[in-house]
């Protein structure tokens, strides 16, 4: 097999990434497609990706549990358009049951969410696959929406979930913690503004508050929020709490 440098960190990058995945509900599907994939090869192939071990490493923090026959079934219906039957446990509720139309999964973050059709709310909700008990088959078959874009969907979100509002949201960043800012695209709507003390003004707008405001809670004392009031004084009160309790 003829690859040249280039080729072969990239082949040692979607290793490393599939490596996050041992030990989960992942592991054993991408084994058997992977020694579905070697057999149909004519000869041999050997690749001494030890060689090239130390060069990259791929981490994650918090690995997901998730039932590998639910998710097994989760991409089964969103291919074929099964709708499913779900037992669903929100944190620190009780468990429900859910009639859905899975639309698409999805990987942010590091985590999985499937975003499908509530019947019961008549709109489209995110869903952990980590937080199903159970899941079936109702027998109904349906046809995802040709307007339906995730891209769109998750347009004014800062993470997995979407909301109906629009927010404009203002963040100050002190000196220390503003070249962090500067590092990243947070979202595509941003706009930095910097200051002559050389601390940094994001600007942003979203269609929700709540992943945003864990966000600005990381950072700690380095940001403060300038707007919009209902953001800045939730921030306050989660910060107050985490001195408090």
């Amino acid at each position: 097999l003829q690859i040249d440098e280039g080729e072969l960190f990239a082949l040692l990058i979607a290793e490393k990434a599939l490596q996050q995945y041992r030990g989960t509900a992942f592991e054993k599907q991408l084994s058997t497609a992977f020694r579905k994939i070697s057999e149909s090869l004519p000869d041999t192939v050997s690749l001494r990706l030890s060689d090239w071990d130390a060069a990259l490493d791929i981490r994650t923090t918090g690995e997901v549990s998730v039932d590998e026959k639910i998710f097994d079934l989760l991409f089964k219906s969103v291919t074929k358009g099964h709708q499913l039957e779900i037992i669903y446990t929100k944190p620190n509720a009780t468990p429900e049951k859910r009639i859905i139309d899975p639309y698409q999964l999805a990987s942010i973050n590091s985590d999985w969410y499937l975003y499908a059709f509530d019947q019961k709310q008549q709109d489209i909700r995110c869903f952990a696959p980590s937080r199903m008990k159970s899941a079936k088959i109702t027998g109904h078959k349906f046809k995802r929406p040709d307007s339906f874009s995730l891209d769109q969907y998750l347009s004014g979100a800062f993470g997995p979930f979407a909301g109906d509002e629009s927010y404009d949201i203002r963040i100050r960043f002190n000196q220390r913690t503003a070249p962090f800012i500067r590092e990243k695209i947070w979202h595509p709507t941003q706009k930095l503004k910097e200051l002559k003390n050389g601390s940094v003004e994001l600007s942003l707008t979203l269609s929700h508050l709540i992943d945003i405001r864990r966000w600005i809670l990381g950072w700690g004392g380095g940001a403060k929020v300038l707007g919009p009031a209902e953001l800045a004084k939730t921030v306050q009160v989660e910060a107050r709490a985490i001195l408090t309790e």
